[in-house]
């Protein structure tokens, strides 16, 4: 018999549950009892058939006058007829009385999930059967389960790879930030029409868009969160976000948030999570023509908490708007473990998982090629602000992953065909570039969020 993975997966939590009750505190073991009965017993309508019709697997009440001890409800786990026969011919019993033994077992209807369990493994082949990204995440041990965090870079239309490791398509989150464009036609960005990460099929998007019906694809950051867990995750619903909770080996509760901003909307917070120690991010999602060339485009979340995407046309007093797409990164420190923290230099913070520790960061970089021209009207954030690179954090950056957006750029005599590149290197140096299709290029800053979970190094 062949079964997917969420199939058996099912299967066994049933098998699990008929066989050891429910994991709960404090554990009682489940009772099974063997029960007489006579084959003719009648019920409350007269019947006289209503053991003798029963069958594995149906349901039965122990009545208090009979067991005060053992009433409730149980499951026929096995029946052994032992009829007493009259009959001129013994090869053709005909039962007139007798005993019907009821082997009985607890009822666990909580076992008997007909769908699938969106906190369980469920991917629809068996694990490994379908190529995936194997290799480029980072695994996050949770109290009873695996979480991974991974990132990466494709053109539009391309499709994201999670690790084949049973996740559920239903169990993932995915953020999308624009990283460099293709010149197809030589037109002038006015507007990003679409960049986003379809949550349900993992499509990537980045059109540019001229305001004159003319657009052209580009390429993306992308960074992704799936899970795999029976009672470690909590996932809440905010407005038109989505935070994931997640309890992690030792006790430490980290949560993760995405959801669509609207031009300069409040920047939601799970509860119980402070803006000290969170990390806010917003990427550039769609915005609408002004008629206007853009001599770049930012994103970014003020130290009020506000989500800003922006875009300027040369006059740093003449700037639209669009919405964007909120990443959020938080710890509660609800077991009082981490050290480090966000949002103040150095910007790292460290919490204990297992043997290992989960290194977590946001950071604002401004490109080290910015010199003479500096950026116009800096956005106001959070972050712990550096030049060239990221700060190196007290650990290997072995797994390091990493997404950044632009947000802010100089302003030139030049209009933009869309964000040249915005990427960090193997040396953490984060570069922030615009281009007007002919050669000429400036710079900028970007924001972005830095994950790492390994065993720490030796002091």
């Amino acid at each position: 018999m062949n079964t997917t993975y969420d199939q058996a997966s099912r299967i066994l939590q049933y098998q699990m549950l008929r066989s050891l009750g429910p994991d709960v505190r404090p554990y009682i073991s489940p009772v099974n009892a063997t029960v007489d009965v006579s084959c003719w017993s009648a019920d409350a309508a007269g019947s006289d058939n209503m053991a003798i019709g029963l069958e594995v697997g149906d349901c039965v009440t122990v009545d208090d006058t009979l067991s005060p001890e053992f009433a409730g409800d149980f499951e026929v786990l096995e029946i052994d007829l032992q009829p007493d026969t009259i009959s001129s011919d013994s090869s053709r019993p005909s039962p007139v009385a007798g005993v019907m033994s009821l082997t009985l077992g607890p009822y666990q209807p909580a076992a008997l999930e007909v769908a699938s369990n969106q906190l369980q493994a469920g991917w629809d082949v068996v694990p490994g059967s379908t190529p995936g990204n194997s290799s480029q995440y980072t695994s996050i041990p949770l109290a009873d389960g695996v979480t991974v965090f991974f990132t990466g870079s494709d053109s539009d239309g391309a499709t994201v790879s999670i690790p084949s490791l049973g996740f559920s398509a239903d169990n993932i989150l995915l953020w999308a930030s624009p990283q460099g464009y293709i010149d197809e036609n030589g037109a002038q960005l006015h507007f990003i029409n679409n960049c986003s990460v379809e949550q349900d099929t993992r499509i990537l998007h980045l059109i540019y868009d001229n305001g004159n019906g003319t657009t052209w694809r580009g390429d993306l950051n992308f960074a992704g969160l799936a899970w795999r867990s029976q009672n470690s995750v909590m996932v809440t619903q905010v407005g038109e976000f989505k935070f994931v909770e997640l309890t992690l080996l030792g006790g430490e509760k980290v949560s993760f948030g995405q959801g669509h901003l609207p031009a300069s909307a409040a920047f939601p917070m799970p509860a119980g999570y402070t803006a000290a120690n969170s990390i806010r991010l917003c990427f550039p999602h769609s915005s609408s023509d002004t008629g206007n060339n853009a001599h770049g485009v930012r994103s970014y979340v003020d130290t009020s908490g506000i989500a800003h995407h922006d875009y300027y046309d040369g006059d740093s007093a003449h700037h639209w708007e669009g919405d964007s797409y909120g990443f959020f990164c938080g710890y509660l420190n609800n077991k009082g473990t981490v050290t480090g923290g966000l949002n103040a230099a150095p910007g790292w913070a460290y919490i204990p998982v297992g043997t290992q520790r989960l290194c977590l960061g946001g950071f604002r970089v401004v490109d080290s090629r910015v010199t003479s021209t500096p950026i116009s009207n800096p956005p106001t954030t959070s972050l712990p602000i550096s030049t060239g690179a990221v700060p190196a954090p007290n650990m290997s950056t072995e797994t390091m992953q990493v997404i950044f957006s632009p947000d802010g750029f100089q302003i030139v005599d030049h209009p933009t065909h869309g964000v040249a590149a915005c990427l960090m290197d193997a040396a953490l140096n984060v570069s922030t570039m615009f281009e007007d299709g002919e050669g000429t290029t400036w710079f900028g800053s970007s924001s972005g969020f830095c994950l790492i979970c390994d065993v720490p190094e030796a002091a």
